[in-house]
C-alpha cells in the first residue's frame, strides 16, 4: 500500500464524495412521493404535475454536458461547487414558491444535480487510480441508498409534520451543508482538457427541446391544429436539426455524434436512452396513481406518501445491488 493511498487528503476526497452522492440521491427521490401533495397545494392536475420532472430532465440535457465540459477545462471540483450551489438555490426556490410556475423554475435550477455524479466520477478516477472502478461503484451505491431513503423519508416526514413547505426545506438544508464539505474536503483534479464550451449547441438543444416537447405536452389542451402547437413543434424540430448540424461541424461539440458509430459505444448509449425514457417517463404516472384516492378520483391505490416511498425503495434496491456488484462481475474471468 502506497503512502498516497493512505494520505489524509486522499481519504478526505474518497470519504466525502459518497456523502455528496447520498445527498444527490436523497433529493432526486424526495419530490416523487410529494407529487400528489404538490398538486393539491398548487391546484395542478396530473398532466401538469408531469412538468415537475419534465422541466428538470429538459434542463439536465444541457446543463450536464456544459458542466462536465467546464469541469474538464477549468477543474471538476470547481464545477462541483458551482453545481451544488445552484441545486441549493433551486431547492430554496421550490420551498418558497408562491405558485406552480415558480416551483418549476426551482426545478430547472436543480438540473445541475445530474452533473454531480459525472463530476464526482472524474475526481474519483484521478484520485483512486487503479481502484477507480470500485470507487465509482461506491458513489453510485451511495446515490441509490440516498434515493431509497429519500422516497420513504419524504413520505414519513410529511406524515409527521403535516406541512408540505417544511418537508420541501429538507433538500435545501442537506445540499447547503454539502457546499462547505466540497470546499474543505475535495481536492481539485489536475488534468485539463483543451477546447471551449459549445454554447451555440447548448442553446439550440435547450430551446429546441423546450419548444418541441412543450408543443406535444400542451397539444391536448391547445388542440393539435392550434397555431401554438404546430409552431412549437415545427420550430423546435428545426432548432434540433440545426443543433445536429452544428455538432457535426464544430471542433469541440457538446455531444459528439461520431461516438455513436465508433468503438461500439452507440448501442450502450441507445440502451441507456431507452431505459431512462422508460424509468423517468413512468415515474410521475406511477406515483400519482399510487397516491390517488379511488373514492375521490375514480382511480388509484390510495397509498399514503410514506407507503408510496416503499415503491421507490423496491426500485432502488435492485439499482444498489447492481452498482455494488457490477464492477466485480465485469472483472470475473471468462
Amino acid at each position: 500500500m502506497t503512502a498516497e493511498s493512505t494520505s489524509p487528503a486522499r481519504k478526505g476526497v474518497l470519504g466525502f464524495l459518497p456523502f455528496l452522492q447520498f445527498a444527490t440521491g436523497l433529493l432526486s427521490a424526495w419530490y416523487i412521493v410529494l407529487l400528489a401533495e404538490i398538486g393539491r397545494e398548487f391546484s395542478v392536475d396530473a398532466a401538469g404535475l408531469n412538468w415537475v420532472n419534465a422541466i428538470y430532465m429538459l434542463a439536465t440535457v444541457v446543463t450536464v454536458s456544459i458542466l462536465a465540459k467546464l469541469g474538464d477545462v477549468h477543474g471538476h471540483r470547481r464545477m462541483l461547487i458551482v453545481a451544488t450551489t445552484l441545486v441549493t438555490v433551486g431547492s430554496i426556490v421550490i420551498a418558497l414558491a408562491p405558485n406552480f410556475e415558480v416551483l418549476l423554475v426551482g426545478r430547472a435550477l436543480q438540473a445541475p444535480l445530474a452533473a454531480l455524479l459525472p463530476l464526482s466520477f472524474a475526481i474519483a478516477r484521478e484520485r483512486a487510480g487503479e481502484s477507480s472502478g470500485g470507487a465509482v461503484a461506491k458513489l453510485v451505491a451511495s446515490a441509490t441508498i440516498g434515493g431509497a431513503l429519500g422516497g420513504i423519508g419524504a413520505g414519513l416526514l410529511l406524515a409527521v409534520l403535516g406541512d408540505l413547505r417544511l418537508t420541501l426545506w429538507v433538500p435545501a438544508v442537506v445540499l447547503a451543508l454539502c457546499i462547505p464539505g466540497v470546499i474543505l474536503f475535495v481536492k481539485e483534479t489536475t488534468v485539463r482538457a483543451a477546447g471551449g464550451v459549445d454554447w451555440l449547441g447548448g442553446g439550440l438543444l435547450g430551446i429546441g427541446l423546450l419548444l418541441a416537447l412543450g408543443g406535444f405536452a400542451n397539444a391536448p389542451t391547445w388542440g393539435w391544429t392550434d397555431l401554438k402547437t404546430i409552431s412549437g413543434i415545427l420550430v423546435g424540430a428545426l432548432l434540433l436539426a440545426a443543433w445536429v448540424a452544428v455538432e457535426l461541424r464544430v471542433k469541440h461539440p457538446l455531444v459528439d455524434f461520431r461516438v455513436l458509430v465508433r468503438g461500439g459505444v452507440g448501442l450502450p448509449l441507445i440502451i441507456g436512452f431507452v431505459g431512462a425514457a422508460q424509468f423517468f417517463g413512468s415515474t410521475t404516472a406511477t406515483t400519482v396513481f399510487a397516491l390517488s384516492d379511488p373514492a375521490i378520483n375514480g382511480y388509484g391505490l390510495g397509498f399514503t406518501p410514506a407507503t408510496a416511498g416503499i415503491i421507490v425503495i423496491l426500485t432502488t434496491v435492485g439499482t444498489f445491488a447492481t452498482a455494488l456488484l457490477g464492477d466485480r462481475v465485469v472483472l470475473l474471468p471468462g
